[in-house]
């Protein structure tokens, strides 16, 4: 099968360089040690009375978010869980992405242990407000 861009020399040496500048910046490591300091920062969100999960591997990271914390019902889809939690980040400059009632983080491998207190803060912020507005 050949298609356009299937194998072609240019896309393949961009790939390698990449690949050289992963190993040469040590980047696998980076997202491995910052990864298991974000997923045990994350873990603080449980607290939230609307978090009913968080969950991930290294930088990877799902946070759900439901109505009842014991039988992890969920919001009506009218509340609109999701997208309200991401509009609050987003005013906070932190952009996350919502999957019905979840929230996904998936920063880049060159994520520092700062960035990820800044989105962790933000995205516990937001998380408090939405959890505050339905009572």
């Amino acid at each position: 099968m050949a298609l356009t861009y299937f194998g072609h020399p240019v896309s393949c040496a961009a790939a390698l360089k990449n690949i050289e500048i992963m190993e040469n910046e040590n980047l696998l490591a980076n997202a491995s040690t910052v990864g298991d300091y974000f997923q045990k920062e994350a873990l603080s969100m449980l607290q939230n009375p609307v978090v009913g999960d968080v969950r991930g591997k290294w930088l990877m990271l799902a946070v759900d978010i439901v109505a009842d914390k014991s039988t992890k019902e969920a919001f009506p889809v009218s509340v609109s869980a999701g997208q309200s939690v991401f509009n609050k980040c987003l005013e906070k400059g932190v952009i996350v992405q919502p999957v019905g009632d979840q929230i996904i983080l998936s920063p880049p491998i060159i994520l520092d242990n700062s960035h990820c207190d800044t989105m962790i803060s933000a995205l516990s912020e937001a998380l408090d407000e939405f959890a505050s507005e339905q009572g």
